[in-house]
This record gives structure tokens, C-alpha cells and sequence, in this order.
């Protein structure tokens, strides 16, 4: 069953999934965790976790920023969970990431980060014989005419 969240204030909740049958909660973030976001993401997380979940998952696929009040803000969050519901952070992005491994938030919360864009297309295979060479550059002061004799 999903439901849309309701953007209350700076929220950065996006969409909340939960899956009775495997007890999980899967929260979809987007956007920015910083002091303004996670003074109201903390209450609103546990609000959303559901009594008898395993597994409250959050996904930060979205999340573009983070800073240290947003990584604070997930250990609140893994400390204050009940009944032995564990939190799990899914998709960490690049910056994120940084922050989180910079604080060791990764040892004591399980992660999994997303894999880094590709920035550069991989080099198309060329048949031997088929590479272009350059003709050597001219050292300064010597002329075509003087390198033949």
C-alpha cells in the first residue's frame, strides 16, 4: 500500500511503502537533510514506523545534501526505535555518503550505497592497426629542413 506524505513544513519525506507481510517501512527522501530539514524529520520517522515493523528502510536515492545535523538526525532515529526495529539507510548517494562514512555513521547503521555514475563513456574497441598516431611535435629552435640531415 503506498501514501503519498504530506509536505508539512520543510519535510523531506516523499512517499512512505509499507510491506505487512516482511514488517518493513520504506520511506522515500528527497531533497536536503540540514538543520533545517532534521529538527522535524526525527518525530516524523518514528511517527512512521509501525508497530511490529522489523525494518524501517530509508531511502535516500533522493536525497542530493546532508550534513552532520542530518546524519545526527538518523542515529536519533536508530536510537530511539522500539519493539527491535532496526533502521537501514538504502541508496546513499555520493554526497551523503561522504558524510556519513566521514562521521562512521555506516558502522553503527547499516548502509547501502548507490553506486557511482559512470562520468565518461567506456573507449570503443578499435580492430589492431586502426589507432591514429600523432607525427611527433617540433622541438623549439629546429627546423623540418635540419632534422633530415
Amino acid at each position: 500500500m503506498d501514501a503519498a506524505a504530506e509536505t508539512v513544513g520543510h519535510s523531506v519525506v516523499r512517499s512512505v511503502t509499507r510491506d505487512p507481510r516482511a514488517r518493513t517501512t520504506v520511506v522515500r527522501l528527497s531533497g536536503e537533510l540540514d538543520v533545517l530539514t532534521a529538527s522535524e524529520l526525527v518525530p516524523e520517522l518514528l511517527g512512521l514506523a509501525g508497530a511490529g515493523d522489523r525494518e524501517l528502510v530509508l531511502d535516500l536515492s533522493g536525497v542530493s545534501f546532508c550534513d552532520s545535523t542530518g546524519a545526527s538526525a538518523f542515529l536519533q532515529v536508530n536510537r530511539r526505535l522500539t519493539n527491535g526495529t532496526r533502521l537501514f539507510l538504502r541508496g546513499v548517494t555520493r554526497q551523503p555518503a561522504k558524510v556519513l562514512r566521514l562521521l562512521g555513521l555506516h558502522r553503527s547503521v547499516p548502509c547501502e550505497f548507490a553506486q557511482p555514475a559512470r562520468t565518461c563513456p567506456r573507449p570503443t574497441e578499435r580492430p589492431p592497426g586502426s589507432l591514429r598516431t600523432r607525427p611527433p611535435k617540433a622541438r623549439p629552435g629546429s627546423s623540418p629542413a635540419s632534422s633530415t640531415r
